[in-house]
């Protein structure tokens, strides 16, 4: 009880010293929250920071950014600073934003990947007139959407397209649902537990997903692509939820803090190159910003009728499957070739994929039971209404996942 009340304090006393830095705090939304105009101004600031000249000895102002993550590698990835560098990076990319469109309030979106888990290529962000689609011909360059023939000198020694290519060809594999999430969020004993559940396998499989095997999404240079922020918003968003799970959560950290897996990271870690340390960003009001509660899908009956639990295996439903209206796809495992290149820890991407597995069937099982029906099935989304969540817990009402 002492050490909660202790937490408590802290936490209050960190909350109200980064709040009073800020005359206001922003709520960054979910993509489909933003009216078209402010859709249309991620774009026009976008393209705005691939105009501005470069602040070190880029090609321009929006590719300093993708420097700063592909040079710091080491410090970012793999280890206990994952989530607190890449809150940083972020913050400083909406600043960059807020300065390029003369507007102070402006917040970066995040795209609700657990909403289009199902299909991740029939997603609203990847259609010609928003993200653009796959990447075409024998190069992958994307030709359309806002960011059509862009050119990038980043993770290349000569100026070339912007790579999209989607792992499954004209489809996309199966993303974390958001019965995964939401399990990963509420039932991890703390940071170093739940830090690697998220970085390996959901994380990664949204990165390989659009990336493929010569995408810009599946290397360090990753944020080449524009909609690489909007991802990562959507990890920085569910680290905030982990945080405000409990109490005990708001200053939860540690783990490994070199690539190896020794030594032992500490909240007052100085982070590289940003020269502000893991405590400072520990709460999003750091950056003057929350997150807004996101999307979900009041899914409607099926129909068809629910096949019963004898029926079928529950596991059964293929990544790349699309007849399944009803169902949660289980994820194709991590490429081998995607883990190496990314430095990922291959004992913890399989076991988080054995973890995830299991989620996904027993969600299947309450879906055939008629106990439950998933805001991610295709069926929900494609007869339900999307709506406003109501909290921070994506999935709809009548899902607890079991402890793993």
């Amino acid at each position: 009880m002492l050490i909660s009340n202790i937490v408590l304090v802290v936490t209050a006393l960190l909350t109200s010293a980064s709040a009073q830095s800020c005359a206001k705090i922003n709520t960054r939304k979910e993509w489909r929250e933003l009216t078209t105009f402010e859709q249309q101004d991620y774009f026009r600031g976008v393209n705005l920071l691939k105009k501005a000249p470069s602040t070190s000895n880029n090609a321009n102002r929006y590719e300093d950014f993708v420097a700063t993550h592909l040079q710091n590698v080491p410090f970012a990835h793999n280890i206990a600073y994952f989530f607190p560098w890449h809150r940083q990076f972020l913050r400083s990319f909406e600043l960059a934003l807020q300065q390029v469109l003369k507007k102070p309030d402006y917040t970066l979106p995040y795209w609700q990947w657990t909403i289009d888990s199902q299909a991740p290529e029939r997603s609203p962000l990847l259609t010609p007139t928003a993200f653009g689609t796959n990447g075409q011909g024998v190069e992958k360059c994307l030709l359309d959407g806002a960011f059509r023939n862009w050119t990038t000198t980043q993770g290349s020694s000569r100026p070339r397209c912007l790579k999209r290519d989607f792992n499954l060809g004209s489809r996309i594999g199966a993303f974390a649902s958001p019965e995964v999430i939401n399990s990963a969020v509420m039932t991890s004993r703390d940071y170093v537990q739940f830090r690697p559940t998220i970085e390996a396998n959901p994380h990664g499989q949204v990165h390989n997903g659009l990336g493929g095997r010569s995408g810009d999404m599946s290397f360090m240079f990753s944020p080449n692509d524009p909609i690489f922020f909007l991802h990562h918003a959507m990890v920085d968003r569910i680290w905030y939820e982990f945080q405000n799970a409990k109490p005990a959560n708001k200053l939860s950290f540690g783990g490994p803090s070199k690539n190896d897996g020794t030594g032992t990271a500490k909240l007052t870690d100085n982070m590289i190159p940003f020269n502000v340390n893991v405590q400072s960003v520990m709460d999003t009001r750091f950056g003057c910003y929350i997150y807004s509660a996101g999307v979900t899908v009041q899914p409607r009956s099926f129909k068809r009728k629910v096949r019963r639990a004898t029926e079928v295996n529950p596991l059964s439903v293929k990544s790349d499957d699309r007849s399944e209206i009803q169902l949660i796809r289980v994820p194709a495992p991590l490429d081998i070739e995607y883990i190496t290149r990314m430095g990922l820890n291959l004992t913890e991407v399989r076991l988080s994929e054995a973890k995830e597995k299991l989620i996904i069937e027993d969600v299947n099982k309450l879906i055939m039971a008629k106990e439950y029906q998933s805001p991610a099935a295709l069926g929900a989304l494609q007869t339900g209404e999307l709506v406003q969540a109501p909290s921070f817990d994506d999935v709809t009402p009548g899902f607890t996942a079991k402890e793993q």
